[in-house]
């Protein structure tokens, strides 16, 4: 029976509001992964994740001799798209739900939508100054500003009511847990920051045009403008299914349909 493992936002996010609310929305079929926290001092942290994610990955396909579905969100679209590459022959299908194709860009879409919303210039002087040198060192005092918001997590939501439903089960199920582990967040980051922004890196997580592919996406979702997304995409993998939703960044919690 082929499995579908989910490997969620992150680097660091906190995968239990998720856990507990996927029972309504996932198959049977699929494996909900725990992103392991990284520690500030391993040498490489992001190589760390993705050997994590191989292991994963081979572990089910031995049990199962099946090829795996690979539904991979924000974050976790990199790693479903790195063991794609890695490990071909144990890959059917990838789904990359809200992936974000540019860290720096997606950060500075953030920042300028949420100095918009909070009406706050120190804010959108991050912003501006992450925009001018995208660097580890800009990305910093940006990431601090957006997540020193108590509420800032209520901005990667849809306004429908289905939305912010999901978003209130979500805030409910972390009440008394962080959000992010912000080192490893952090470790991770700064060991991938420049490789997200070249063309080699990009390229070489270009999936197979046999490979069935999808690419799920929030209209609301303040990492994404729409049109320019929909258009890297299509350029980018060609043979990709492209769907998108009148939701924000949190797609398979908000839409309410059972992912198969």
């Amino acid at each position: 029976m082929e499995k579908t493992l989910y490997l969620h936002w992150g680097p660091g996010g906190n995968a239990q509001a998720e856990l507990k609310s996927f029972n309504d929305h996932f198959s049977p079929s699929f494996v909900l992964w725990n992103q392991p926290t990284v520690s500030p001092e391993a040498k490489e942290p992001y190589g760390f994740l993705i050997e994590a994610t191989l292991d994963q990955v081979s572990k089910i396909y031995a049990e199962t001799r099946t090829p795996l579905h690979l539904f991979g969100h924000s974050f976790g679209a990199h790693l479903a798209l790195e063991a794609a590459r890695r490990l071909p022959e144990k890959v059917r299908k990838i789904s990359l739900v809200s992936p974000l194709y540019s860290l720096s860009l997606a950060y500075r879409r953030l920042g300028t939508r949420l100095a918009e919303i909070y009406g706050d210039e120190t804010l959108a002087t991050a912003t501006r100054q992450f925009e001018k040198n995208p660097a580890f060192q800009t990305f910093l005092p940006l990431f601090q500003q957006v997540t020193g918001r108590p509420d800032f997590m209520n901005q990667f939501w849809g306004s429908a009511p289905e939305s912010v439903e999901a978003r209130n089960r979500f805030l409910k199920a972390i009440e008394n847990t962080p959000i992010l582990h912000v080192e490893t967040f952090l470790s991770v980051i700064k060991n991938v920051f420049d490789s997200y922004s070249t063309d080699e890196y990009r390229l070489s997580l270009t999936p197979p045009a046999t490979l069935e592919t999808e690419v799920h996406l929030g209209k609301e979702d303040p990492y994404v403008l729409l049109d320019e997304d929909v258009d890297h995409w299509r350029q980018w993998i060609p043979h990709a299914k492209i769907v998108t939703y009148p939701v924000g960044h949190f797609i398979p919690l908000e839409i309410g349909k059972v992912w198969a």
